[in-house]
């Protein structure tokens, strides 16, 4: 690790808004930590995760993965795309400049980078009718550690799937 990053808290958010009726699933706070108790992620956690899980570091387009119950978590199930599962990764972006650019934005992104995605991405005779799009996104800690990499995926209350809705 470098100088000074003895340890880094990181937290990975998902935001959702429903395609449905376009509105925003909040129901997080920016100051909830899962991790308040005294648990650490390290980078080499962050980037290593657990067996059959994913994060930040690891994800990649198409991944089909169980959707963590709550919007604040640093590692995704991963699932084949051929068992049942309620998310999938349908791409990435990677915020531009230096500065970490806040959740407000990787909330703005939702229409503006994964809602666009979404529309390219996924199959419509395999995508649920009411499906929702959302992102899987670094934190503050992550971001100035070097992850600076976004994920927009596609998930629907209640429902699961068991193939690909990518084209």
């Amino acid at each position: 690790m470098g100088p000074g990053l003895d340890a880094v808290v990181v937290l990975v958010e998902a935001e959702t808004v429903s395609q449905a009726s376009g509105d925003t699933d909040t129901g997080m706070s920016s100051t909830e930590d899962p991790f308040a108790g005294g648990e650490e992620i390290s980078p080499a956690d962050l980037c290593e995760p657990s067996p059959g899980y994913a994060t930040v570091c690891t994800l990649e387009s198409g991944d089909c993965f169980l959707e963590p119950a709550g919007t604040e978590f640093y590692e995704v199930e991963l699932t084949s795309c051929g068992e049942a599962h309620d998310a999938q990764v349908i791409g990435s972006y990677s915020p531009s400049g230096e500065v970490w650019p806040g959740w407000g934005s990787f909330d703005a992104d939702i229409d503006a980078t994964c809602g666009p995605m979404s529309e390219q991405a996924l199959d419509p005779a395999l995508t649920p009718s009411t499906y929702y799009v959302g992102y899987i996104a670094p934190n503050e800690s992550a971001w100035d550690y070097g992850i600076r990499e976004a994920f927009c995926y596609v998930s629907a209350d209640g429902e699961s799937w068991t193939t690909s809705l990518l084209w």
